[in-house]
């Protein structure tokens, strides 16, 4: 992360009250604490940070190796002497007092925007709006937590009129450290509701620790339609004096949203008694208060409602955030075309940069950026650029300009029209493209050329989403409680790939699949953590043995066979094996009298090393079958350690999927198995308000026709209307995955977040919905399931379960990742 402004080794020093001799005071331009992550070492400071799973002391020598000289730790390490250390306290705190005197140094208007959800989108577009007068700064991507603020902080620089920063917390006692080193001029409460609850005795509680971001801020922007968050302003003095703006439905906030226009396209407001129509795409009602919060803050910072209308046309829907999907000709496209500012571009190059394809292409277009000389801007922009061993090609007048400061340099074109002319997707065959743009280019151009399907169905896997679903499920755990990633079938059909790096970025200790050619395919991706095959075949040894896969082993017969592969492989190392056992499931594993004749096998065996014993429950989700589950826990209790004594060894023993985490965390023992719960699914009412829906199904209107009463829709002439009505169709079917049985059940879709019942039968590629209470057109989106419908209802309507929903989705509906 580049520092907002440079410091030397003896002012940091000062600034953390260090210990440590100074001995070469060099000058720190970025501060680093992964050591996949420093671009430019001899300027950098490592700090080393004490994680739950890692603790960054133990990659001091290897950020030395990379070039690094100064480091800030907690523990003693052992590095050449001339390494400048700087011994502190406590890493994290020391990061946070350095961002705390960065922050009262630096003149830039802050604004701390927090609240259960909505905070990252209502950061984005407000930054959005500023940045068409200003110079800001912003939180890249979510980094609102502990550690994300102080870095959010540290990148603001000399020259930067605002700063909007993410400020977000999961328990009592976050808050206070974090409003020190904000100190907002401006907050912003988007709303309190279920998001980390679990860790509060009350909703009370929950808000008083939200307000203490704002003890010493002038201005809040708030919901007034929350009455506790009202009544708890009423009953706390202290925020009197303060000037309050609230915006909601009701009718007695500043800003009041009266409803949103379809057919215009236009969310309609009233401003103290003026109503007003704001040019806006989102009818959803989580985007229209977010837009709400966002023009209550543009408003109160001095920005005319003609300005406030002109910048809410173009602000991006909450899904154009980076995305990323398989292209023409195997690119992995990259897209980022939807800003082109100097604070989100090093999260962008992060992003490309942590591709495994050898071969990296940026499409960088002018940058967004006011109150900034040209030079300099392009100085800053291409320096940063540098960093990486990328090709570059750049896209407008301006930056074409400049084009000699970057080193990677292809081609300059004045615009993306005459790049789509001169470059066709082969000339990028097996690259991965980053598209960084402001959006008067047009970027998504390349885009949708370089696609490799057209089909307008697609199947958005929320990769942010499933990050956060994961954290709740970590809260429930022990801090030494490892994680396996379950990614079998396709990731559960939403793409096995992303999924799997995304669980190896955050620290997954092993990745879960069914086959070994599953295992394979991770490894040719470049997935390098450790995977167990479920259900290795004799026949997929060799696969198994090639791509270092560890497999699962539920008999004698699959032991001693894979034993035999071994020796014809001429494998000379214990090869690591997992141990099933078969506690009451009877599906696969070693049952209780089979025991002593795999212990006597594997005595003084070398040929394999017992690396877990696990076993699977039947009924972890059933609370009516407690009994058994805790029958079938107690009975792998008991085999695993007469395996561990007998044979005088300590393997990580697990037992628990996603529900037994849920509802047996007394038996999450050393490792748990965490699938399905990572897409936001529980049958657990507890639980589901802390889980986001992480895979939406999507669609668009194909046709819309009018019908009158007595006609009928479909195969069969199931559907006949008892009226008029608007009947769209969608390009969707059971050949795509929703399944035809849905078609006589009560199932509905969702236009413009109203409900539209299906009628008539579903077809192979086509389904009809009745939108005769929906203003829409031919071309709109319909989300099949996501949020409502979620996709426990669509397995409710189809009687099946969540995981067979997902894994029969088709391979033909394109997977879309997003990423905050």
């Amino acid at each position: 992360m580049i520092l907002g402004k440079e410091y030397s080794v003896q002012e940091l020093a000062m600034l953390l009250q260090a210990q440590g001799q100074i001995t070469h005071n060099h000058r720190l331009q970025e501060l680093a604490y992964d050591t996949r992550q420093i671009t430019r070492p001899k300027d950098a400071v490592f700090y080393a940070l004490q994680g739950k799973k890692r603790d960054g002391h133990a990659y001091c020598s290897e950020a030395y190796e990379q070039g690094v000289r100064c480091f800030v730790v907690s523990k003693e390490v052992y590095l050449p002497e001339d390494a400048q250390i700087l011994q502190v306290e406590n890493t994290l705190q020391s990061l946070q007092i350095f961002a705390g005197a960065h922050r009262h140094n630096e003149a830039a208007y802050l604004i701390g925007v927090t609240g259960s959800n909505g905070k990252t989108i209502v950061k984005e577009w407000l930054a959005q709006l500023l940045m068409s007068r200003y110079t800001i700064s912003k939180s890249p991507k979510s980094y609102n937590s502990q550690l994300g603020v102080p870095l959010s902080i540290l990148q603001i620089q000399p020259d930067h009129d605002y700063a909007v920063i993410e400020v977000g917390i999961s328990e009592t006692g976050e808050m206070q450290n974090l409003a020190e080193i904000t100190k907002p001029n401006l907050g912003i409460l988007t709303n309190v509701g279920t998001a980390h609850a679990a860790h509060f005795s009350s909703k009370h509680e929950h808000i008083e620790e939200k307000f203490r971001l704002f003890q010493d801020t002038p201005s809040i922007i708030l919901s007034g339609d929350d009455a506790e968050i009202m009544q708890y302003l009423a009953n706390n003095p202290g925020f009197a004096s303060k000037e309050i703006t609230t915006f909601g439905r009701k009718e007695h906030n500043d800003l009041q949203i009266l409803r949103y226009d379809a057919e215009k396209h236009m969310a309609v407001m009233k401003w103290h008694a003026e109503e007003i129509l704001f040019p806006f795409e989102h009818a959803d009602e989580a985007s229209l208060l977010n837009l709400a919060a966002v023009l209550a803050a543009a408003l109160h910072l001095g920005f005319s409602v003609e300005e406030c209308k002109e910048l809410s046309a173009q602000l991006p829907s909450i899904e154009m955030r980076l995305q990323i999907k398989d292209g023409r000709d195997n690119i992995l496209i990259i897209n980022d075309a939807f800003t082109a500012d100097l604070s989100s571009l090093p999260i962008a190059l992060q992003v490309l940069d942590n591709q495994i394809q050898e071969r990296k292409t940026l499409i960088l277009t002018d940058i967004e950026q006011v109150n900034k000389s040209e030079a300099d801007l392009y100085a800053n922009v291409s320096e940063r650029v540098n960093c990486y061993p990328f090709r570059v090609i750049l896209i407008g007048d301006v930056i074409s300009r400049y084009a000699e400061r970057f080193l990677g340099l292809v081609a300059t074109y004045p615009d993306t029209e005459s790049f789509l002319k001169n470059n066709p997707s082969e000339k990028f065959a097996h690259n991965a493209v980053l598209l960084k743009g402001a959006r008067r280019f047009q970027l998504e151009q390349i885009y949708q050329a370089w696609s490799s399907k057209s089909h307008q169905t697609v199947l958005e896997i929320n990769l942010s989403h499933i990050r956060q679903n994961i954290d709740y499920f970590r809260s429930l755990l022990q801090p030494k409680t490892k994680m396996m990633g379950m990614v079998k079938a396709f990731g559960y059909g939403t793409g096995s790939i992303e999924l799997s790096k995304l669980l190896s970025e955050i620290g997954f200790d092993f990745l879960g699949v069914a086959y070994a050619d599953e295992g394979a395919d991770l490894r040719r991706e470049g997935i390098t953590s450790p995977i167990v095959v479920m259900n290795p075949e004799q026949n997929s040894y060799d696969t198994l043995i090639t791509h270092h896969l560890q497999p699962e082993i539920y008999s004698m017969r699959v032991l001693q066979n894979f034993e035999s592969a071994l020796r014809m492989k001429q494998v000379e190392k214990p090869w690591p094996i997992h141990i099933k056992l078969n506690t009451g499931m009877n599906r696969l594993g070693f049952d209780n009298d089979e025991i002593p004749q795999l212990i006597s096998h594997l005595k003084n065996n070398d040929a394999v090393e017992v690396v877990s014993i696990f076993s699977h429950l039947a009924e972890s989700d059933n609370a009516e079958q407690r009994d058994f589950t805790e029958k079938q826990i107690e009975n792998f209790k008991a085999m695993s350690q007469e395996i561990c004594s007998k044979l005088d060894i300590a393997p990580i023993l697990h037992i628990l999927n996603t529900a037994g985490i849920v509802n047996y965390r007394h038996a999450q023992l050393d490792m748990v198995r965490l699938g399905i719960g990572m897409y936001g699914v529980t049958n657990d009412e507890a639980a589901k308000k802390y889980l986001q829906p992480a895979v939406y199904f999507k669609t668009v209107i194909s046709q819309i026709n009018e019908i009158a009463a007595g006609d009928s829709v479909s195969y069969g002439r199931r559907f006949v209307a008892q009226k008029p009505m608007r009947v769209a169709t969608l390009p969707v079917g059971y050949a795509d995955g929703l399944r035809r049985s849905i078609s006589a059940q009560d199932a509905y879709v969702n236009v413009h977040g109203r409900r539209c019942p299906i009628i008539g039968t579903i077809c192979m590629d086509m389904l009809m919905v009745d939108v005769s209470d929906v203003e829409c057109k031919e071309g709109d989106e319909v989300i099949l399931f996501g949020d409502d419908p979620d996709l426990q209802q669509m397995a409710d309507w189809a009687g099946t379960i969540p995981y067979e929903i997902l894994t029969s989705i088709s391979h033909r509906v394109r997977r879309l990742y997003i990423i905050n």
